[in-house]
């Protein structure tokens, strides 16, 4: 069983591969045109595929968001702290962006079938955490 860190830093992985291929298809187009549209759709099942892959089965995610700026890099967001507590865990990440701005999320953790999955992924800032799965 891979450990809860491990999972964040798969998903981490895995959601910046799916940012730049929606990146990419997204550019090439004319925004609200067929071919848009139908890339959007492809994008949304993706985007699916991935929150099925790695997250907790009673997970309801959030609405999609890609870009230039990926919020999740893998050369630039690392773990800095993991917590277990049974079979929850509490993984915290630092991810430095430009110009030295810097964004922490907090990744919850439960076991299901033998088997660590997120639950949620939190944006921490200095007024609160915001679910952003």
């Amino acid at each position: 069983m891979n450990s809860p860190d491990e999972i964040v830093r798969n998903f981490i992985r895995a959601h910046h591969a799916w940012n730049a291929r929606a990146n990419e298809r997204a550019k090439s187009l004319c925004p609200g045109s067929e071919a848009d549209n139908n890339a959007y759709a492809l994008t949304e099942v993706e985007y699916d595929e991935l929150v099925s892959l790695f997250c907790a089965s009673s997970v309801n995610r959030q609405g999609i968001a890609f870009g230039d700026n990926p919020t999740h890099d893998p050369d630039k967001e690392t773990v800095e702290s993991v917590k277990r507590s049974g079979s929850n865990a509490v993984v915290r990440t630092r991810h430095i962006v430009r110009h030295n701005y810097v964004s922490e999320h907090e990744y919850h953790l439960v076991q299901e079938a033998g088997e660590w999955r997120i639950a949620s992924v939190l944006y921490l800032d200095g007024c609160g955490k915001y679910e952003c799965l």
